[in-house]
């Protein structure tokens, strides 16, 4: 299963993605709120899991990969387009309220 995410924090160039989310071996994201990354990415939860500090990110706790770590999988499977649209709704509402 791949975690969809917003968008990477781009002011320190990582990705929180929940502890939780977080498993050994080959992980999977997408961003929904983030254009320039259109694509399915994947990353290696093991390296993450040793090399990766924890922190917050105002609710709960995330590990904080670096975006360079993230491999490019190639275009987003028809499943998950139709989440990513969803989950892009909501970040447009979430900020358009903000505004």
């Amino acid at each position: 299963m791949a975690t969809c995410i917003w968008q990477p924090k781009f002011s320190t160039q990582e990705v929180l993605i929940a502890t939780n989310k977080v498993r050994e071996g080959k992980n999977y994201v997408f961003f929904a709120g983030d254009r320039n990354h259109p694509d399915l990415y994947s990353y290696d939860g093991s390296k993450v899991k040793t090399q990766c500090k924890i922190t917050s990110n105002g609710k709960i706790y995330c590990y904080c990969i670096p975006l360079s770590w993230l491999e490019n999988e190639g275009d987003l499977p028809d499943d998950l387009k139709e989440i990513k649209e969803r989950e892009y709704q909501n970040y447009k509402k979430r900020f358009s309220k903000k505004s």
